[in-house]
Order: C-alpha cells, then sequence, then structure tokens
C-alpha cells in the first residue's frame, strides 16, 4: 500500500497474514449399543464411526448458516462406510430393516457441553435373525431411505448376530476437537 502523508512523505508497507495457528477440526460420532434377549443383556459394543463428505458439509451448513434437520439412528449391514457414501449410493453395504419400528428411530440431542452431545438410547425391536455390523446417522426417518443426508456411518469391531425378539438400545455422542 503506497500512500502521501501530504507533506511530502510517501509511506509503502505490505501486509502479509499467515495464519499460525490453525487447528483441524475432527467431528466424529460415538455409538454405545446394548442388545437385550428376553430382558437379559447379551452383549454391548461401543464403536466410533465415519463422518462422511455429506455429513461434514451438514456440520458446516448448520454451524455457519444455522440450519437443521431432525436426525434418525440406523442399522447397517456388512461392509466399510466410506467418506463418498451417501444414502442413494452405499454400494459396499446394505442398511438392515428387520426391526418393528415403522421408521428409523429419531436420535434426540441433549445440550452441547464440554464439545460433545449425547442421545438418549433409541431402541430397535429385531424382527427376524439378522446379522448386524454397525450404524448409521442420517436424516430421513425412511427405513432403507436413500433421499436425506447420510451423516456418518460405522462397524463394529465384528459383526453381531441378533434374533427375532431381540432388543437394541444405541446411545449415539457427537464429538468435536481441534487439533
Amino acid at each position: 500500500m503506497r500512500s502521501e502523508t501530504g507533506h511530502g512523505l510517501k509511506i509503502h508497507s505490505d501486509i502479509k497474514m499467515i495464519a499460525k495457528n490453525q487447528n483441524e477440526i475432527q467431528i466424529g460420532h460415538t455409538f454405545r449399543f446394548k442388545c437385550f434377549r428376553n430382558g437379559l443383556e447379551i452383549w454391548r459394543e461401543k464403536f466410533n464411526n465415519l463422518v462422511v463428505d455429506v455429513g461434514l458439509n451438514y456440520a458446516l451448513d448448520a454451524a455457519y448458516n444455522g440450519s437443521s434437520m431432525t436426525l434418525f439412528c440406523g442399522l447397517k449391514g456388512v461392509g466399510a462406510a466410506v467418506a463418498s457414501d451417501v444414502l442413494s449410493s452405499h454400494s459396499n453395504w446394505n442398511e438392515i430393516t428387520n426391526f418393528a419400528e415403522s421408521g428409523r428411530p429419531q436420535l434426540t440431542f441433549g445440550t452441547v457441553a464440554s464439545k460433545s452431545v449425547t442421545a438418549g438410547g433409541v431402541t430397535f425391536s429385531i424382527t427376524a435373525t439378522t446379522a448386524i455390523a454397525g450404524a448409521l446417522v442420517a436424516g430421513n426417518i425412511t427405513k432403507g431411505g436413500v433421499t436425506g443426508t447420510l451423516v456418518g456411518a460405522g462397524d463394529f469391531a465384528a459383526t453381531r448376530n441378533v434374533l427375532d425378539g431381540d432388543t437394541i438400545v444405541v446411545t449415539v455422542s457427537a464429538t468435536a476437537s481441534a487439533s
């Protein structure tokens, strides 16, 4: 920038802005599953998921543009989720729909505190012997629905088999961290 002061002095300056303290923000979900058979807990598992590309876009939109959507939990079949997955195209895995609820159960998140927010347990009443590999978070209530936003999906350490009559209770926590 150059300017004259009116007194014959010329001022010259170059301004450069360098971000020295950039943080990388990471967003993720932790799923906690419990499976009950005849009223007794038969297994439990906890795992983290992949927040897919459209899920990251949703998080940015919600944070910076104030948009919001209702989120739902689904059950995932065998196969790895990848960052490019969307509800209409996730060729590595299928959604499990063998549960009595009319749609994906709604996740009701509490108050955000300490970079985390949790949705209380949602219930799946299993209606057929099924192999469950994990879970998903989506912006569409329809079981197996292919419209709306897939926020993320993830897997157990190993596939779990459930029987007709089993009840699955899932708690989802969303966290953000900066590094």
